[in-house]
């Protein structure tokens, strides 16, 4: 029998490779399966944000509320400070972007130059070069003098000979801006106001590829590039997929323009809200007018019927007058509405919201409910409009007065989203100061008062189903 103490070396060592093999497979194992992340929450710093998640992709600003937005989610900011981090799970991070390296003398000359000459910031001309060229708008909208992202595009891209070379014989180069220290003349932030509004653009950098007459041909995705080795190259790459599928499968053209470009904004567009606009806005008169209207149709209606039934109670000899309250019950008037709204104070938010998202699609918009957590309770819009006309809060009688700073919070909201204009339903009351700040930014508040008046402009079947939800 073979002695087996010949063998033993040979196996010492396959167990010592097995073991190491093992070894190394586990420590890989752990390090492909083991993410650190960062955790930085609410109460931190941005300073500390940006240190623990890198230099953001995009970043919006009103006020003193700020949106950092990474790949991997957002970083909802108040006053400098971490108030809400919205990272999804199960999406990959990638590695934490450095931030831009301060432009030279020479290379901010160098930008300047290239966006004096190649840029425009006049949106009328850039579609009527576009129209005559053939070619179409590519529109970056930008914070200048606040936005990281903003500032990196401009100092490696915007001025960029590669991108000029590239793109300047598809495109017409727009530059819309929102800087919130250096001055721009009333009509350019006017129209700038205007194509944010039209877009619904919320974050900066963004570019975007219009066409001559002004319709959204596509959005060029700065969150999700291309492999590049810089951002340059990135932004590069991602221009040319846009540019590319546009080519392959050509939009629809542009039907026959009306008179002026209408890239520009036009009349309908509204306007930047300031201290000496009125309150009364686009919205609100066309709710006025079509419910005016509605009014006196029904109330000639009624006036025809109730005369009806009084000759037929005149004419019948078996009549013993019990036939007039069953026609005022069965065409109620005006005064049905205010025993059912004085239980408005009574009522809960989600009664409150269903009774102003009934008024508002009885005046012939569309009342969206918004998720719960949401910084407004209703968006209000046309069907079939992209970006909404209105953000609508609703605070029941029992939270009290507004105050405020809950009106600031909407117009933060209002500006972020990129809305029309917004709108407080209150029957508990504004506190004199928050009534004056709404004025001034363009705000619409309704108390019990407001909601009585639309109510009682509303025709009375109409305006009775309403109530009748919340009775």
């Amino acid at each position: 029998m073979p002695s087996v103490w010949p063998l033993f070396p040979r196996n010492a060592r396959a167990v010592r490779f097995a073991v190491g093999v093992l070894a190394a497979a586990c420590v890989g194992l752990a390090g492909a399966t083991v993410e650190v992340r960062p955790v930085v929450g609410p109460g931190a710093t941005r300073d500390e944000a940006l240190a623990a998640y890198g230099w953001p992709t995009g970043q919006s600003q009103s006020g003193t509320r700020e949106i950092l937005t990474y790949p991997q989610g957002r970083i909802f900011l108040e006053n400098g400070r971490i108030d809400r981090v919205d990272f999804p799970p199960n999406v990959a991070w990638p590695a934490p972007r450095p931030k831009p390296a301060a432009p030279t003398a020479t290379a901010g000359k160098k930008a300047a130059d290239a966006l004096g000459e190649h840029w425009t910031t006049d949106a009328t001309a850039a579609a009527a070069e576009a129209q005559t060229r053939h070619a179409r708008v590519l529109a970056v909208f930008l914070g200048s003098d606040w936005s990281p992202g903003s500032r990196q595009f401009e100092d490696e891209v915007a001025n960029d000979p590669e991108f000029i070379t590239t793109f300047v014989a598809d495109y017409v180069f727009l530059k819309v801006d929102f800087p919130n220290r250096k001055p721009l003349p009333d009509a350019v932030r006017a129209q700038n106001t205007a194509l944010r509004e039209r877009y619904g653009v919320t974050t900066y950098p963004t570019l975007l590829v219009l066409s001559p007459g002004g319709a959204l041909l596509a959005k060029v995705d700065l969150d999700n590039p291309p492999p590049g080795e810089s951002y340059r190259t990135r932004t590069l790459a991602s221009l040319r997929v846009v540019r590319d599928a546009l080519t392959a499968r050509p939009p629809a053209p542009d039907p026959e323009p009306a008179p002026g470009p209408a890239v520009a904004p036009g009349p309908e567009q509204p306007k930047t809200p300031g201290p000496a606009s009125p309150t009364t806005t686009e919205l609100g008169a066309t709710l006025s007018s079509a419910t005016w209207l509605l009014v006196l149709s029904l109330a000639g209606g009624t006036a025809l019927v109730g005369i009806g039934l009084r000759w037929l109670w005149r004419s019948s000899p078996a009549s013993d007058g019990r036939t007039v309250p069953a026609a005022k019950s069965a065409a109620p008037g005006p005064a049905t509405a205010l025993p059912a709204l004085a239980a408005a104070a009574e009522w809960s938010k989600e009664q409150l919201c269903l009774v102003t998202g009934r008024l508002i699609e009885a005046e012939g918009f569309k009342a969206t409910p918004r998720a719960a957590g949401s910084d407004a309770d209703l968006t209000v819009s046309r069907t079939g409009e992209v970006s909404a006309r209105a953000l609508v809060v609703c605070v029941p009688a029992e939270a009290g007065r507004v105050t405020t700073k809950q009106i600031r919070e909407l117009l933060a909201t209002v500006t972020l989203e990129g809305a029309a204009e917004g709108w407080v339903v209150a029957p508990g009351g504004f506190a004199p100061e928050a009534h004056t700040y709404a004025a001034e930014n363009g705000i619409v508040t309704i108390d019990t008062t407001g909601l009585t008046e639309r109510l009682d402009a509303l025709p009375p079947l109409a305006r009775s189903r309403l109530l009748g939800a919340v009775s």
